[in-house]
């Protein structure tokens, strides 16, 4: 199950791609969908706020050790339907 709700997950992630990238078409701002990941932590769901131990661990442990300051990380707390 968890597999299938994934998979939704990256085809809406992709038409959501697309419309960002139709939105900024006339600045030439392009958007590339390099890596997507999920993320099943209990206590970061039940627990994390912004200025929270939880916060700063779900940062500190998801963002790749190559980032820099032109990447883009989203992180949502939320249900899996």
């Amino acid at each position: 199950m968890l597999s299938s709700v994934i998979y939704n997950r990256k085809d809406e992630i992709a038409a959501q791609m697309q419309v960002l990238n139709n939105a900024f078409h006339s600045a030439s701002l392009y958007f590339d969908l390099v890596k997507v990941t999920f993320t099943m932590n209990a206590n970061w769901f039940d627990y994390v706020q912004p200025g929270s131990l939880q916060e700063t661990a779900m940062k500190t442990l998801l963002r790749p050790v190559y980032a820099s300051a032109a990447e883009l990380y989203l992180y949502t707390v939320g249900w899996v339907l």
